[in-house]
């Protein structure tokens, strides 16, 4: 075989690795399962679960070929007296009858360890793009079955979970296509102790190395490193809807997102009303963070969610690509070199 032959052989060999790279990178899939309340999301190198057969409903999120990953967990529900009247949540607000020097009988715990909660999954409902086989949106959830305190045994909560493939905007609030997961959190019959009192829903965020980098919704630093339990900081919202906590690591930058509005059902009707956050720490990385709701009649929804910025996965695709071309141009190079010496 001649030179020129054989270069056009191996320029060939490029072009297939190259083609085989992007037919590959075209069949991506959204895969889903569960066992045991444990449910597993996949798309490409993502994998999302969301686990509500443990001790807490737990969202795990992780990146395979970065390593990067992170968990949210759902911790506790908490009512509370709004003494400064900021409309967020301070760990010294917990005691709603401290002022009182005549509290009513019967006065129970105002914290609720959601770890007390049993769970039913609710199965998948799949959407299809129309006229043809392939997976569009997933959507899954988990009700509560049972609630171990009995004071609160009327308390109902569902999580109620989406993936698209495509971008989904609702309500001001945009879902990013495959690399975001949005859930509903539904809040009925909260056995309030008050009528002039919120809620908040505690969320934990726990990112897999304690030199991940964590900023607020402002792009604030939250220090994880100290005990800050007690010293709550106000979060300020942006005029965006949706607002986020950045969790930055392995070259990844991911998030927990969450809206600055809730729906509120009173008398039969919705209406939205403002949501604060604040959050602190207990110096082992973590941070502890409050989303807080106003005081409500019958039920309130709300929608968080987790998910990653896509374009450091698109960086790190690119990455992959230029390797395949590079490696297969030296092959080419000493072709040439073995060649000169013969």
């Amino acid at each position: 075989m001649n030179a020129k032959a054989k270069i056009f052989g191996l320029s060939l060999l490029v072009l297939m690795l190259l083609t085989l790279t992007q037919v590959s990178a075209g069949n991506k899939v959204l895969g889903y399962q569960e066992q045991n309340k444990l449910v597993t999301v996949t798309y490409d190198t993502i994998t999302i679960e969301v686990n509500a057969g443990g001790m807490v409903p737990k969202f795990q999120y992780s990146e395979a070929d970065s390593g990067y990953e992170f968990n949210v967990q759902l911790k506790s529900l908490i009512e509370y007296l709004d003494f400064n009247e900021d409309g967020a949540f301070q760990f010294n607000e917990t005691g709603i009858w401290m002022l009182d020097p005549d509290p009513p009988l019967g006065v129970h715990s105002n914290v609720l360890a959601l770890s007390s909660l049993r769970w039913v999954f609710s199965g998948f409902d799949v959407e299809y793009n129309e006229g043809t086989d392939e997976i569009s949106a997933i959507h899954f959830g988990f009700i509560s079955d049972m609630v171990m305190d009995p004071f609160f045994s009327d308390l109902e909560m569902e999580i109620n979970a989406h993936m698209y493939l495509d971008d989904n905007t609702t309500e001001g609030y945009t879902v990013v296509g495959k690399t975001e997961l949005k859930f509903d959190i539904i809040i009925r019959n909260w056995e309030w102790q008050r009528n002039d009192t919120n809620l908040a829903l505690r969320f934990d965020i726990a990112p897999i190395k304690n030199t991940y980098q964590l900023n607020d919704t402002n792009g604030n630093a939250c220090d994880t490193t100290t005990n800050s339990t007690g010293f709550e900081t106000k979060v300020m919202n942006t005029e965006e809807i949706k607002q986020m906590y950045q969790i930055s690591g392995d070259g990844v930058d991911g998030y927990f997102a969450y809206a600055n509005q809730a729906r509120y059902k009173i008398a039969s009707n919705y209406e939205y009303g403002t949501v604060n956050a604040t959050h602190s720490s207990t110096g082992d990385g973590t941070l502890q963070t409050y989303l807080s709701f106003e005081h409500f009649d019958e039920e309130v929804i709300y929608d968080p969610s987790v998910g990653v910025d896509e374009s450091t996965l698109d960086e790190s695709g690119s990455i992959d690509l230029v390797f395949i071309s590079v490696g297969a141009l030296m092959v080419i190079g000493f072709a040439f070199y073995r060649k000169k010496l013969n």
